[in-house]
């Protein structure tokens, strides 16, 4: 059984819904597209040089020499970066190459110091000096995780246009009421 205080307490919390969740929605929204918009291009790049470094590059046998880990932290939470760093011959010298492109977040197991790995050298490089944009590290996961970047800088503008549409949207409606209420 539901009281007078009940419908009253329950309506007003409806009403405040009704009319918080527009512009809230239209801010999260707005904000979530640009973090997506904006990580786009980079993450797009970084996929692209990946598959010209793949199609026209040549396999060589590397060793991740060891991994780089960043701490960041943050008012609420934080996180740890790893950043694979391969050691291999080429052209009769040792080289040794961080990959920042193929950097991960808390996931603290993905590259281990001393792991057999394929790297891919880009053969337009400059000879005997390859830079980390000329490599592609050829682990089973490695692709996936730079076409993930991608596809989650997709997702999350194409939800945070969503969001924000759906907000003006219903901003609009409430302004378009009122005016036919006056």
């Amino acid at each position: 059984m539901v009281t007078d205080d009940g419908r009253a307490l329950r309506r007003a919390a409806l009403d405040l819904l009704r009319t918080a969740w527009p512009p809230a929605a239209s801010a999260v929204g707005g904000l979530v597209l640009l973090a997506g918009a904006l990580q786009f291009p980079h993450d797009s790049a970084v996929l692209r040089e990946d598959t010209a470094v793949r199609e026209e590059g040549t396999a060589v046998p590397a060793t991740i020499s060891r991994v780089d880990t960043e701490r960041h932290t943050g008012r609420r939470s934080g996180w740890t970066e790893y950043t694979p760093v391969v050691a291999f011959r080429l052209d009769g010298r040792d080289r040794t190459v961080e990959l920042p492109a193929y950097t991960v977040r808390d996931e603290p197991g993905t590259y281990v110091a001393g792991e057999h790995v394929t790297v891919v050298v880009d053969d337009r490089a400059t000879p005997g000096r390859p830079a980390a944009s000329d490599l592609a590290l050829a682990t089973p996961g490695s692709r996936g995780r730079v076409e993930g970047a991608v596809r989650d800088d997709v997702v999350a503008a194409t939800l945070g246009a969503v969001a924000t549409a759906a907000g003006v949207v219903a901003l609009l409606v409430r302004r378009r009421r009122r005016r036919a209420a006056r």
